[in-house]
């Protein structure tokens, strides 16, 4: 079997989803910023400057918002396929 992996990075950190989990981790020493997170299937990751955006391989949590502490801010499953653009709004 073989793992695929996501990832996405900035001057301080790196994001890698692989088997299910995303991992935030210190680029300049390699240590875990926050624990791993369980996000399910695989997911691609953008990273913005207040959250990191999260798109999944199918319709269940296809989108989900993270903050930079580790928690799950919003959840969107795709429920049509007739869906033309989803709007996210995210307080800071």
């Amino acid at each position: 079997s073989y793992y695929k992996g996501y990832l996405d990075y900035n001057e301080k950190a790196v994001v890698l989803i692989i088997d299910g989990y995303l991992n935030y981790i210190n680029i300049e020493d390699g240590t875990k910023i926050t624990e791993p997170i369980l996000i399910g299937k695989d997911h691609y990751v953008t990273m913005f400057q207040d959250y990191m955006l999260l798109t999944g391989i199918d319709k269940k949590d296809f989108i989900e918002i993270v903050n930079y502490n580790g928690e799950i801010v919003k959840k969107m499953d795709l429920k049509s396929n007739l869906i033309d653009s989803v709007n996210v709004n995210i307080k800071t």
